[in-house]
């Protein structure tokens, strides 16, 4: 079983009210290219997709302390695939954080077949089933809530052990509905992995099976992935937060997904309506990480807004520079897999995290023409 979890992200409080010029170079989106994304990646050359040469990008995902993987997806094509440190093509990589993503995607697709009525249904009816012990408050709290990490518990992860002491309870879910209230749900920001899990399991509870089962049936299978491992706890739930292991050409895939509005060829496994609202900042705030510059926070997507400098981004982001980048306006994918275990030995979580950010802006994107 895997221990814990931490995302040490340079700030504490996320309800901070700054808001970012979506001006500049706001390039619209290309018609990105649609691919049937249960076949295998077909390649091209740098050159064939207008990037200019990535060695540099190369060398410094090489320097990296930790970086297992480098992938480069434009209109379509793998064009730069790189592993490092004993990984390989085919090694599962623990993504963490990256789960919550996969999680937002099963939870458009459960709308999508009528077997959820609305974002802004209360979690109490899809949990009437179940052992938990839900207050009134708690009945009442919404999925939109937990898409956007404002469900209202006290909880942090960013600076105390409450990642740790949740996975070590046995109970992940009792253990939640333990902790008080430090604000109204909806009102305001606090990044709680154990809120994701809570939507995973009321996921679970309305399509009548297993997040695994349904993920296998209604999106893997689309897009012709085929190795995978889930992180089951003792009451044989799957970790919502955190608990999903993936080949890098996969991450690759679900990145592509939303790239095509949903589209796996003629197939649409995610209604566009979904990838657009989730990829939506949710927030006011915006902040900066490293190269990551103007970020905040969709519907468990993080979402980077377009500036002078930059084109509007979104990414699934798992702790240790865990990544799938998507710039649609590039029709680009810039993918990052790293061993974040023990990652206090090579500088800590928030520095592999930041070397790898570096790699994806400024060593791949800088060359993007």
């Amino acid at each position: 079983m895997k221990t814990f979890q931490f995302i040490p992200i340079c700030f504490i409080a996320l309800m901070a009210c700054s808001t970012s010029d979506n001006s500049g170079i706001n390039n619209p989106p290309i018609e990105p290219t649609i691919i049937d994304l249960s076949q295998p990646w077909q390649t091209a050359s740098l050159s064939e997709v207008n990037i200019d040469e990535l060695s540099q990008a190369v060398n410094e995902a090489n320097a990296h302390p930790r970086m297992e993987s480098l992938l480069v997806v434009r209109n379509g094509k793998l064009v730069l695939e790189e592993y490092f440190d004993g990984a390989q093509v085919n090694d599962l990589q623990d993504v963490r954080s990256v789960t919550k993503s996969v999680v937002s995607i099963l939870t458009g697709i459960a709308i999508e077949k009528g077997l959820i009525s609305s974002i802004d249904d209360p979690i109490g009816p899809y949990l009437i089933n179940t052992t938990f012990d839900l207050t009134a408050e708690q009945q009442a709290i919404a999925i939109r809530d937990l898409l956007t990490m404002s469900s209202g518990f006290e909880w942090d992860e960013w600076t105390s052990d409450s990642y740790s002491q949740w996975i070590q309870s046995g109970m992940p879910v009792a253990y939640l509905l333990d902790l008080p209230f430090t604000s109204t749900p909806g009102s305001s920001f606090t990044y709680n992995s154990a809120s994701t899990h809570l939507l995973g399991v009321v996921v679970s509870e309305a399509v009548g099976t297993g997040l695994d089962e349904f993920a296998n049936t209604y999106l893997f299978n689309d897009l012709g992935i085929t190795s995978y491992a889930w992180e089951f706890f003792n009451d044989g739930s799957i970790n919502g937060g955190a608990g999903i292991d993936l080949r890098p050409r996969d991450l690759a895939k679900l990145g592509q997904l939303f790239l095509q509005n949903g589209l796996s060829g003629s197939e649409q496994v995610v209604p566009s309506s979904w990838v657009t609202s989730t990829t939506h900042p949710s927030y006011s705030w915006r902040f900066d990480y490293g190269a990551l510059t103007q970020y905040t926070y969709g519907q468990l997507w993080w979402v980077r807004d377009a500036n002078s400098n930059q084109d509007e981004a979104y990414l699934a982001w798992g702790h240790g520079g865990q990544y799938i980048f998507v710039v649609p306006a590039k029709d680009l994918i810039v993918v990052t897999t790293t061993n974040w275990v023990n990652s206090a030995a090579a500088g800590g979580a928030q520095a592999l995290e930041q070397a790898a950010l570096d790699v994806i802006i400024n060593d791949v994107l800088s060359k993007v023409n």
